[in-house]
Protein backbone atom coordinates (compact mmCIF):
# COMPACT_ATOMS: atom_id res chain seq x y z
CA UNK A 1 0.00 0.00 0.00
CA UNK A 2 1.68 3.58 -1.25
CA UNK A 3 1.13 6.19 1.24
CA UNK A 4 0.27 9.55 -0.12
CA UNK A 5 3.09 12.17 0.71
CA UNK A 6 2.08 15.55 1.58
CA UNK A 7 3.79 19.09 2.48
CA UNK A 8 2.95 22.02 4.26
CA UNK A 9 2.91 25.45 2.37
CA UNK A 10 2.87 28.35 4.70
CA UNK A 11 1.28 31.74 3.38
CA UNK A 12 -0.79 35.11 4.77
CA UNK A 13 -4.50 35.44 3.91
CA UNK A 14 -4.99 38.42 2.08
CA UNK A 15 -7.97 40.32 0.27
CA UNK A 16 -8.04 39.65 -3.83
CA UNK A 17 -9.96 41.13 -6.71
CA UNK A 18 -12.92 39.90 -5.60
CA UNK A 19 -13.81 38.44 -8.98
CA UNK A 20 -13.95 34.37 -8.16
CA UNK A 21 -17.08 34.23 -6.52
CA UNK A 22 -19.52 36.07 -9.76
CA UNK A 23 -16.93 34.16 -12.39
CA UNK A 24 -17.59 30.57 -10.86
CA UNK A 25 -21.35 30.64 -9.43
CA UNK A 26 -22.69 29.63 -12.68
CA UNK A 27 -20.05 26.38 -12.78
CA UNK A 28 -20.64 25.34 -9.15
CA UNK A 29 -22.96 22.47 -9.74
CA UNK A 30 -20.41 20.80 -12.25
CA UNK A 31 -17.46 22.00 -9.97
CA UNK A 32 -18.88 20.38 -7.22
CA UNK A 33 -19.83 16.91 -9.20
CA UNK A 34 -16.46 16.58 -11.10
CA UNK A 35 -14.43 17.38 -7.05
CA UNK A 36 -16.97 15.19 -4.94
CA UNK A 37 -17.33 17.97 -2.70
CA UNK A 38 -20.89 18.78 -2.70
CA UNK A 39 -21.05 21.75 -0.41
CA UNK A 40 -18.46 23.47 -2.01
CA UNK A 41 -19.01 27.02 -0.88
CA UNK A 42 -18.84 30.09 -3.44
CA UNK A 43 -15.95 32.24 -3.74
CA UNK A 44 -12.33 31.76 -2.58
CA UNK A 45 -9.70 32.60 0.46
CA UNK A 46 -6.47 33.73 -0.65
CA UNK A 47 -3.05 33.46 0.45
CA UNK A 48 0.09 35.11 -0.61
CA UNK A 49 3.09 32.70 0.25
CA UNK A 50 5.47 33.11 2.85
CA UNK A 51 8.14 30.82 0.87
CA UNK A 52 8.29 31.44 -2.96
CA UNK A 53 5.83 30.33 -5.59
CA UNK A 54 4.15 26.83 -6.03
CA UNK A 55 3.02 25.39 -9.56
CA UNK A 56 1.01 22.98 -8.19
CA UNK A 57 -0.31 19.86 -10.50
CA UNK A 58 -4.31 19.64 -11.31
CA UNK A 59 -6.40 16.91 -9.84
CA UNK A 60 -9.46 18.40 -11.91
CA UNK A 61 -9.63 20.45 -14.84
CA UNK A 62 -12.35 22.84 -17.09
CA UNK A 63 -11.49 23.53 -20.23
CA UNK A 64 -11.95 26.61 -22.08
CA UNK A 65 -14.89 26.86 -23.64
CA UNK A 66 -16.46 23.61 -21.93
CA UNK A 67 -17.33 26.08 -18.92
CA UNK A 68 -15.87 29.25 -18.77
CA UNK A 69 -14.98 30.78 -22.62
CA UNK A 70 -11.80 32.76 -21.40
CA UNK A 71 -9.69 30.41 -19.68
CA UNK A 72 -9.14 26.69 -18.28
CA UNK A 73 -9.57 26.48 -14.45
CA UNK A 74 -7.76 24.22 -12.49
CA UNK A 75 -8.75 22.69 -9.26
CA UNK A 76 -5.92 20.89 -7.04
CA UNK A 77 -7.17 19.05 -3.65
CA UNK A 78 -5.32 19.80 -0.04
CA UNK A 79 -6.33 20.35 3.38
CA UNK A 80 -6.64 23.11 5.74
CA UNK A 81 -7.04 22.40 9.23
CA UNK A 82 -7.73 18.54 8.85
CA UNK A 83 -10.47 19.63 6.02
CA UNK A 84 -10.90 19.30 2.39
CA UNK A 85 -9.91 21.63 0.40
CA UNK A 86 -9.07 22.88 -3.29
CA UNK A 87 -6.67 25.39 -4.73
CA UNK A 88 -8.42 27.16 -8.08
CA UNK A 89 -6.26 28.28 -10.61
CA UNK A 90 -6.99 29.59 -14.14
CA UNK A 91 -4.57 29.24 -17.24
CA UNK A 92 -4.10 32.97 -16.73
CA UNK A 93 -3.21 32.60 -13.12
CA UNK A 94 -3.77 36.80 -12.85
CA UNK A 95 -2.05 36.24 -9.10
CA UNK A 96 1.13 34.44 -9.93
CA UNK A 97 2.43 31.45 -8.46
CA UNK A 98 2.93 32.79 -5.06
CA UNK A 99 -1.24 32.99 -4.54
CA UNK A 100 -2.71 30.27 -3.63
CA UNK A 101 -7.00 30.88 -4.16
CA UNK A 102 -8.78 28.44 -1.67
CA UNK A 103 -12.03 26.86 -1.89
CA UNK A 104 -13.85 24.65 0.42
CA UNK A 105 -17.19 23.57 2.19
CA UNK A 106 -16.88 26.31 4.49
CA UNK A 107 -16.35 29.76 4.11
CA UNK A 108 -12.48 29.39 5.52
CA UNK A 109 -12.55 32.99 6.65
CA UNK A 110 -15.23 32.54 8.70
CA UNK A 111 -14.85 29.09 9.93
CA UNK A 112 -11.46 29.52 11.15
CA UNK A 113 -11.48 33.59 11.72
CA UNK A 114 -9.29 34.70 9.79
CA UNK A 115 -8.69 38.11 8.73
CA UNK A 116 -6.28 39.65 6.31
CA UNK A 117 -2.55 39.66 7.77
CA UNK A 118 -3.48 36.16 9.16
CA UNK A 119 -1.08 33.14 8.57
CA UNK A 120 -2.46 29.99 7.62
CA UNK A 121 -1.17 25.99 6.48
CA UNK A 122 -2.06 24.53 3.74
CA UNK A 123 -1.56 20.52 2.85
CA UNK A 124 -0.69 19.70 -0.44
CA UNK A 125 -0.06 16.33 -1.94
CA UNK A 126 2.65 15.00 -3.93
CA UNK A 127 1.69 13.76 -7.02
Amino acid sequence: MNEIKSRTLKGTVFSGFGVATGSLRPHMRAIRTQTGLPNLVEGTLNLRLHDGSYSGHPDYIFQKGHYNQNEDTYFERCRIQGMPALIMRTSTNAHGHGVLELMGEVKFRDQLNLKDGDSLEVEVFDP
